[in-house]
């Protein structure tokens, strides 16, 4: 009996140890499978965002927001708040399908001032218990 009540209070101390460790950010390391799904009038395209989790412990990503810009101009706003749960240590990838503005991308090519850089900044909000963090993240590249 003495031994089960040591045990308990040992892995009680251990739980409670490891849930008090701070939160690492995690990080957005890039857009990846682009694809047009369609070139009407609401043009469509599909990616995946590729997640990471630095910690020893799972996380759930609560929301992810974002706005794309091709070279100063936006032309897309990014959203889901569908709970996704990451393991710990691990990467996923979300996939996600945005809706170009063609306002932009029609003034854009009409004052011929296309660019190839695109840049992408916006926030996710991982939770971890009852605790929340909103991080930002920003990447950018060519096309």
């Amino acid at each position: 009996m003495q031994n089960f009540n040591l045990f308990s209070i040992l892995a009680l101390l251990a739980g409670l140890l490891t849930s008090c460790s701070p939160v690492k950010p995690i990080t957005v390391k890039r857009f990846d499978d682009f694809k047009v799904k369609t070139l009407s009038t609401k043009p469509a395209v599909s990616f995946s965002a590729v997640i990471s989790n630095p910690n020893s412990f799972g996380v759930t990503l609560k929301s992810f927001s974002a706005n794309v810009f091709l070279g100063k101009q936006p032309i897309s706003a990014i959203e889901t708040t569908k709970k996704t749960r990451i393991a710990s240590q691990a990467d996923i990838s979300i996939p996600f399908e945005a809706y170009p503005d063609l306002k932009g991308i029609g003034g854009m090519l009409l004052q011929g001032q296309v660019s190839s850089h695109w840049e992408t900044t916006g926030n996710v909000v991982i939770s971890k218990f009852i605790f929340r963090k909103k991080i930002p993240f920003s990447l950018e590249g060519d096309l």
